[in-house]
């Protein structure tokens, strides 16, 4: 429900929608909070039938209180399996969720409220592992976005504006070895 109110009451406010449009390549970012942050994810191949290991790499992730996003991804192409190899302190396995198939949530807050938490850019802050369940050439998306959860990420002075790069796996001919 959208309400506005005035002190005379209810008011009949006009919203005019807008759209956001994400071009290919990483980087960049809008002007909020301090840092701006970078989050990635490669696109990926993997033999039919075989696991791997995607890795979730930032940067400009500086005095980064907390953060929390959902990834989506294709349930009839990969099937989650888990986390690892964890690059933040205090990030585990429970910070990073799968409530429903196709979706992955992940929610972080750092212990240092006061100086937040820093990587060097490139850091890979956790990896997601999946099993290659579709056919030879069926791919997934690998995409950041707000649903379920809501993207948030913020330092000492409140949210910040991140950017996001998506990426993708994509299933080879069967056989062979692992992934990553």
């Amino acid at each position: 429900i959208i309400e506005v109110t005035d002190a005379k009451g209810d008011t009949n406010p006009t919203f005019q929608d807008g759209s956001i449009t994400i071009n290919g390549g990483g980087g960049g970012g809008g002007g909020g909070g301090a840092g701006d942050q970078d989050f990635n994810l490669p696109a990926e191949t993997v033999d039919a039938g075989n696991n791997i290991c995607v890795p979730v790499t930032v940067n400009d992730f500086n005095g980064i209180i907390s953060m929390q996003y959902s990834i989506n991804f294709d349930e009839t192409v990969v099937d989650f399996t888990g986390s690892q190899s964890y690059g933040l302190p205090d990030l585990s396995a429970g910070n990073i969720g799968n409530p429903s198939n196709g979706n992955i949530t992940v929610s972080w807050v750092t212990n240092d409220f006061v100086n937040g938490t820093t990587v060097t850019d490139g850091t890979t802050i956790f990896e997601l592992c999946f099993d290659a369940v579709g056919s030879a050439g069926d791919a997934s998306g690998l995409d950041f976005s707000g649903s379920p959860i809501i993207i948030e990420v913020t330092d000492a002075k409140g949210n910040t504006n991140p950017t996001f790069q998506d990426g993708s796996i994509t299933i080879k001919g069967g056989g062979g070895g692992g992934g990553r």
